[in-house]
């Protein structure tokens, strides 16, 4: 992601981790799984974030896929 010039805040990095250990928790491997799918889901944002959605914090989002 660093070659597309994405940077992600540590809030957002810490909330990954958390959501990818709680995920295989539930079930092993589905961590790796969501894993895969927030990172095809950065992968696939726009260089510019303009199109993506802006929520009320300020912050812009992209929902994942199902995985």
């Amino acid at each position: 992601m660093k070659e597309r010039g994405l940077e992600l805040r540590d809030e957002a990095w810490e909330e990954w981790q958390d959501a990818s250990l709680h995920y295989d928790l539930e079930q092993q491997g589905l961590g790796k799984r969501f894993d895969t799918a927030v990172i095809a889901a950065l992968e696939h944002l726009p260089p510019v974030a303009a199109p993506s959605p802006l929520r009320e914090n300020g912050f812009r989002y992209a929902p994942i896929l199902k995985f």
